[in-house]
């Protein structure tokens, strides 16, 4: 019985955390930026996978790329839904570069993303040029 509570305790608990993001260049609007659970987190480095092996010789466009699909991911309106779709996408890489770094940066921290991902793609290109 005592691990069944315990089972219970740890599946019943909100052990996701978000911030809140003041965003001045959106008119001072915040942004809730959240941490994403294990399922999502491994879809998103799938599909981070997938963007590394697509812009593998454009390392700029794959962090460009990186950067707006870690934020659809992440960003939630106050009542925890998703801020941002898939076709949002292209529009919110036209935004203000201050705006996207700040909540990246929340959502990198808040889910300790990107340095795996920069050396996987940094790894990857090394790899490329050794082999050749």
């Amino acid at each position: 019985m005592d691990g069944k509570d315990l089972q219970d305790e740890i599946l019943d608990c909100d052990d996701l955390t978000r911030e809140r993001v003041e965003v001045p260049e959106w008119g001072g609007r915040a942004i809730y930026v959240a941490e994403i659970g294990a399922s999502d987190r491994d879809r998103l480095d799938s599909e981070a996978s997938d963007l590394s092996k697509r812009f593998e010789a454009d390392k700029g466009r794959f962090f460009s790329e990186y950067r707006l699909l870690v934020l659809h991911c992440t960003c939630q309106r106050e009542d925890g839904s998703q801020l941002f779709t898939r076709e949002n996408l292209p529009r919110l890489g036209k935004k203000n570069p201050s705006a996207i770094a700040r909540l990246f940066e929340v959502a990198d921290r808040v889910n300790r993303l990107s340095q795996k991902q920069i050396k996987e793609v940094e790894g990857k290109s090394e790899g490329g040029q050794s082999a050749s």
